[in-house]
Protein backbone atom coordinates (compact mmCIF):
# COMPACT_ATOMS: atom_id res chain seq x y z
CA UNK A 1 0.00 0.00 0.00
CA UNK A 2 1.21 3.52 -0.80
CA UNK A 3 1.51 4.68 2.82
CA UNK A 4 3.73 1.71 3.68
CA UNK A 5 5.99 2.59 0.77
CA UNK A 6 6.14 6.10 2.19
CA UNK A 7 6.96 4.96 5.71
CA UNK A 8 9.32 2.18 4.69
CA UNK A 9 10.60 2.96 1.16
CA UNK A 10 12.44 0.07 -0.44
CA UNK A 11 14.64 2.30 -2.55
CA UNK A 12 16.72 4.20 0.03
CA UNK A 13 19.30 1.76 1.35
CA UNK A 14 20.12 -1.94 1.23
CA UNK A 15 18.79 -3.42 4.47
CA UNK A 16 22.03 -5.37 4.97
CA UNK A 17 24.92 -3.08 4.02
CA UNK A 18 23.07 0.27 3.82
CA UNK A 19 24.33 1.05 0.31
CA UNK A 20 22.13 3.55 -1.48
CA UNK A 21 19.71 1.98 -3.95
CA UNK A 22 18.31 3.53 -7.09
CA UNK A 23 15.56 1.01 -7.69
CA UNK A 24 12.73 -0.30 -5.53
CA UNK A 25 14.64 -3.19 -4.07
CA UNK A 26 15.39 -4.50 -0.60
CA UNK A 27 18.98 -5.55 -1.28
CA UNK A 28 21.85 -4.27 -3.37
CA UNK A 29 23.19 -6.54 -6.11
CA UNK A 30 26.34 -7.31 -4.12
CA UNK A 31 24.43 -8.54 -1.06
CA UNK A 32 22.01 -10.52 -3.22
CA UNK A 33 24.96 -12.21 -4.91
CA UNK A 34 26.25 -13.35 -1.50
CA UNK A 35 23.06 -15.21 -0.60
CA UNK A 36 23.47 -18.98 -0.82
CA UNK A 37 20.12 -20.20 -2.07
CA UNK A 38 19.22 -23.74 -1.02
CA UNK A 39 19.19 -25.54 -4.37
CA UNK A 40 19.88 -28.96 -5.84
CA UNK A 41 19.85 -31.87 -3.41
CA UNK A 42 18.21 -30.64 -0.19
CA UNK A 43 17.15 -32.37 3.01
CA UNK A 44 13.47 -33.21 2.75
CA UNK A 45 12.92 -32.29 6.39
CA UNK A 46 14.69 -28.91 6.77
CA UNK A 47 15.81 -27.82 3.29
CA UNK A 48 19.59 -27.81 3.86
CA UNK A 49 21.70 -28.39 0.76
CA UNK A 50 23.30 -31.82 0.63
CA UNK A 51 25.88 -33.70 -1.33
CA UNK A 52 24.22 -36.14 -3.71
CA UNK A 53 25.41 -39.16 -1.72
CA UNK A 54 23.82 -37.97 1.54
CA UNK A 55 20.42 -37.16 0.02
CA UNK A 56 17.58 -37.13 1.13
CA UNK A 57 18.20 -36.45 4.88
CA UNK A 58 20.87 -34.27 6.48
CA UNK A 59 22.93 -35.46 9.46
CA UNK A 60 21.11 -33.09 11.85
CA UNK A 61 17.64 -34.31 10.92
CA UNK A 62 18.79 -37.94 11.04
CA UNK A 63 19.33 -37.74 14.81
CA UNK A 64 16.02 -35.99 15.57
CA UNK A 65 13.07 -38.02 16.74
CA UNK A 66 11.05 -36.05 14.20
CA UNK A 67 7.44 -35.03 14.65
CA UNK A 68 7.18 -33.18 11.33
CA UNK A 69 6.63 -34.74 7.92
CA UNK A 70 8.81 -32.45 5.86
CA UNK A 71 10.10 -28.93 5.45
CA UNK A 72 12.21 -26.48 3.52
CA UNK A 73 14.15 -23.23 3.78
CA UNK A 74 15.28 -20.51 1.41
CA UNK A 75 18.92 -19.67 2.12
CA UNK A 76 21.98 -20.76 4.10
CA UNK A 77 22.32 -19.04 7.47
CA UNK A 78 25.69 -17.42 6.77
CA UNK A 79 27.07 -13.94 7.54
CA UNK A 80 24.99 -11.86 5.07
CA UNK A 81 21.80 -13.62 6.14
CA UNK A 82 22.71 -13.25 9.81
CA UNK A 83 22.86 -9.48 9.29
CA UNK A 84 19.47 -9.58 7.62
CA UNK A 85 17.87 -11.63 10.40
CA UNK A 86 19.51 -9.39 13.03
CA UNK A 87 18.03 -6.32 11.34
CA UNK A 88 14.60 -7.95 11.29
CA UNK A 89 14.52 -9.31 14.83
CA UNK A 90 16.70 -6.98 16.87
CA UNK A 91 16.72 -3.63 15.04
CA UNK A 92 12.94 -3.50 14.89
CA UNK A 93 12.70 -3.72 11.10
CA UNK A 94 9.35 -5.44 11.36
CA UNK A 95 8.48 -4.57 7.77
CA UNK A 96 11.11 -7.04 6.53
CA UNK A 97 8.56 -9.79 7.18
CA UNK A 98 7.11 -8.80 3.81
CA UNK A 99 10.17 -9.68 1.77
CA UNK A 100 11.23 -12.69 3.86
CA UNK A 101 7.77 -14.21 3.55
CA UNK A 102 7.76 -13.61 -0.19
CA UNK A 103 10.85 -15.77 -0.60
CA UNK A 104 9.50 -18.35 1.86
CA UNK A 105 6.20 -18.63 0.03
CA UNK A 106 7.89 -19.17 -3.32
CA UNK A 107 10.17 -21.81 -1.86
CA UNK A 108 7.36 -23.73 -0.15
CA UNK A 109 5.21 -23.74 -3.27
CA UNK A 110 8.16 -25.01 -5.30
CA UNK A 111 8.81 -27.92 -2.93
CA UNK A 112 5.38 -28.70 -1.43
CA UNK A 113 2.96 -26.91 -3.72
CA UNK A 114 0.62 -29.89 -4.02
CA UNK A 115 0.01 -30.20 -0.25
CA UNK A 116 -3.34 -28.98 1.05
CA UNK A 117 -2.92 -27.22 4.39
CA UNK A 118 -5.53 -26.43 7.04
CA UNK A 119 -3.72 -23.47 8.55
CA UNK A 120 -0.46 -21.89 9.64
CA UNK A 121 1.09 -21.90 13.10
CA UNK A 122 4.32 -20.31 14.32
CA UNK A 123 6.98 -20.63 17.00
CA UNK A 124 5.86 -18.20 19.73
CA UNK A 125 7.91 -15.67 21.67
CA UNK A 126 7.68 -15.90 25.47
CA UNK A 127 5.45 -13.29 27.11
CA UNK A 128 8.38 -11.86 29.11
CA UNK A 129 10.19 -10.97 25.88
CA UNK A 130 6.98 -9.60 24.37
CA UNK A 131 6.76 -7.06 27.20
CA UNK A 132 9.93 -5.50 25.84
CA UNK A 133 9.79 -6.33 22.14
CA UNK A 134 6.02 -6.02 21.63
CA UNK A 135 5.95 -8.31 18.60
CA UNK A 136 6.82 -11.87 17.64
CA UNK A 137 9.06 -12.29 14.55
CA UNK A 138 7.69 -15.72 13.62
CA UNK A 139 4.12 -14.49 13.97
CA UNK A 140 4.74 -11.65 11.51
CA UNK A 141 6.15 -14.10 8.98
CA UNK A 142 3.15 -16.38 9.50
CA UNK A 143 0.68 -13.51 9.01
CA UNK A 144 2.35 -12.51 5.77
CA UNK A 145 2.34 -16.11 4.58
CA UNK A 146 -1.29 -16.52 5.58
CA UNK A 147 -2.17 -13.56 3.37
CA UNK A 148 -0.17 -14.93 0.44
CA UNK A 149 -1.50 -18.47 0.81
CA UNK A 150 -5.07 -17.58 1.85
CA UNK A 151 -4.71 -19.62 5.04
CA UNK A 152 -5.75 -18.85 8.61
CA UNK A 153 -2.94 -18.20 11.08
CA UNK A 154 -3.77 -19.92 14.35
CA UNK A 155 -1.98 -18.71 17.53
CA UNK A 156 -2.40 -22.06 19.26
CA UNK A 157 1.19 -22.52 20.49
CA UNK A 158 2.42 -20.96 23.73
CA UNK A 159 5.94 -20.88 25.15
CA UNK A 160 5.71 -21.83 28.82
CA UNK A 161 9.33 -21.04 29.73
CA UNK A 162 11.60 -18.19 28.73
CA UNK A 163 14.36 -20.47 27.46
CA UNK A 164 17.87 -19.04 26.91
CA UNK A 165 19.25 -18.41 23.41
CA UNK A 166 20.32 -21.77 21.98
CA UNK A 167 23.10 -20.65 19.65
CA UNK A 168 25.76 -20.96 22.39
CA UNK A 169 24.44 -24.28 23.72
CA UNK A 170 25.77 -27.61 22.37
CA UNK A 171 23.35 -29.41 20.07
CA UNK A 172 23.07 -32.44 22.34
CA UNK A 173 21.91 -30.24 25.26
CA UNK A 174 19.19 -28.33 23.45
CA UNK A 175 16.61 -31.10 23.61
CA UNK A 176 16.57 -31.16 27.40
CA UNK A 177 16.31 -27.36 27.60
CA UNK A 178 13.31 -27.32 25.27
CA UNK A 179 11.50 -30.33 26.71
CA UNK A 180 8.10 -29.15 27.93
CA UNK A 181 8.79 -25.55 26.88
CA UNK A 182 5.68 -25.36 24.66
CA UNK A 183 1.98 -26.11 24.95
CA UNK A 184 -0.75 -26.06 22.33
CA UNK A 185 -4.50 -25.70 22.11
CA UNK A 186 -6.44 -28.46 20.38
CA UNK A 187 -5.98 -28.57 16.62
CA UNK A 188 -7.12 -30.74 13.75
CA UNK A 189 -5.60 -31.27 10.32
CA UNK A 190 -2.40 -30.49 8.47
CA UNK A 191 -0.41 -27.37 9.40
CA UNK A 192 2.53 -25.29 8.25
CA UNK A 193 4.85 -24.41 11.17
CA UNK A 194 6.84 -21.20 10.61
CA UNK A 195 10.02 -19.73 12.09
CA UNK A 196 12.81 -17.49 10.81
CA UNK A 197 15.72 -19.95 11.05
CA UNK A 198 16.41 -23.61 11.80
CA UNK A 199 19.68 -24.75 13.38
CA UNK A 200 19.41 -27.98 15.38
CA UNK A 201 15.69 -28.32 14.65
CA UNK A 202 14.87 -28.95 18.30
CA UNK A 203 12.64 -25.89 18.73
CA UNK A 204 10.53 -26.64 15.68
CA UNK A 205 10.44 -30.33 16.55
CA UNK A 206 9.20 -29.66 20.08
CA UNK A 207 6.46 -27.43 18.68
CA UNK A 208 5.51 -30.12 16.17
CA UNK A 209 5.40 -32.66 18.97
CA UNK A 210 2.87 -30.75 21.08
CA UNK A 211 0.79 -29.99 17.99
CA UNK A 212 0.64 -33.70 17.20
CA UNK A 213 -0.30 -34.45 20.81
CA UNK A 214 -3.19 -31.99 20.49
CA UNK A 215 -4.58 -33.50 17.31
CA UNK A 216 -2.61 -32.32 14.27
CA UNK A 217 -2.33 -35.02 11.62
CA UNK A 218 0.71 -33.65 9.76
CA UNK A 219 3.20 -30.82 10.28
CA UNK A 220 5.42 -29.21 7.66
CA UNK A 221 8.05 -26.65 8.62
CA UNK A 222 9.14 -23.55 6.73
CA UNK A 223 11.99 -21.18 7.60
CA UNK A 224 13.79 -18.43 5.77
CA UNK A 225 17.26 -19.78 6.62
CA UNK A 226 18.91 -23.03 7.71
CA UNK A 227 22.33 -23.35 9.32
CA UNK A 228 25.07 -25.17 7.43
Amino acid sequence: MWFLDYLFPKYLNCVICQRHLYEKEWFCNLCKSEFQIQTGYCCKYCGRMLLKGSYPVCNICKVLNRYFEGGTSVVVYDDPVKELIKAYKYKNKKYLAEVLSEYMHLRFMHVFGDIQLDGIVYVPTHEDKLKHKKWCPAEQLALQLGHRMDLEVKPVLKRTRNTPPLNAIPLDERYEILKGAFTSEKVDGRYLLVDDIITSGNTLNECAKVLKEKGASEIYILTFAASE
